[in-house]
């Protein structure tokens, strides 16, 4: 961070080098977080924010400005989540989803759509976290609509077919939590059915057949629930 904080001195204002610091900060939060050093992180991810926000406000309408900012803002909320500390990292959550809101209004492509998912899909599970099953299921309910939509706008899009299939396991979760088996049912079986279709272009891969299996054993224990 040295160097990239030497950087800034001697090029103040400098989008490109302001970027560079940026990035080069919150690499160094992103080492932290692996070797499980959250508080020295958050420092740095605290001064990549400050970083990739001033760069923003001076680049008014620059798209990957503000998704540099969004993304240490979300590495910021990861940190703080896995700190326990879950309603301020909800705060930068929501902080993230306003930005990446207004830029998929600016420019409603597959990126933007997909980034407010994202954003979207941590502020669900930062109110599962916070016993909060209710609300989340109702975030992913509205996540489902976009991550299937985004799925049929791209069928060979294998991001999609992962974000869907993120979505789906988080809202089983969540209805689950909620008392609402049958609805965590539903989602397992739409889960179950996008695996079929890995397993049919792969049948030699074990881990999704392990997957389905392993789906196939909820489903039956929620069903079994569900008798009276």
């Amino acid at each position: 961070m040295e160097i990239a904080d030497a950087l800034r001195l001697r090029f103040p204002g400098d989008p490109d080098v302001m970027r560079l610091a940026g990035t080069a900060t919150k690499s160094v939060g992103d080492i932290h977080v692996k070797l499980k050093d959250l508080d020295a992180a958050l420092d740095a991810y605290g001064r990549a924010n400050e970083i990739f926000k001033e760069r923003a406000a001076s680049l008014p309408g620059d798209a990957q400005a503000q998704r540099d900012w969004t993304t240490s803002l979300i590495a910021s909320g990861y940190a703080l989540d896995r700190q326990g500390l879950t309603e301020r990292a909800l705060e930068l959550f929501r902080v993230a989803e306003e930005i990446r809101l207004d830029a998929r209004d600016r420019a409603p492509n597959a990126r933007t759509r997909r980034d407010l998912l994202n954003a979207r899909y941590r502020i669900g599970w930062a109110h599962y976290k916070l016993d909060e099953p209710e609300r989340a299921l109702a975030v992913f309910e509205d996540l489902l609509v976009e991550a299937r939509a985004l799925r049929a706008a791209d069928p060979d899009d294998r991001r999609a077919d992962d974000d869907l299939e993120k979505v789906l396991a988080g809202l089983a979760d969540f209805a689950e939590a909620s008392g609402s088996d049958h609805r965590a049912v539903e989602a397992l079986l739409e889960q179950r059915a996008l695996l079929e279709e890995v397993v049919e272009a792969n049948p030699t891969d074990l881990d999704t057949h392990k997957a389905i299996q392993r789906l196939d054993e909820r489903i039956a224990a929620l069903e079994a629930d569900e008798v009276p």
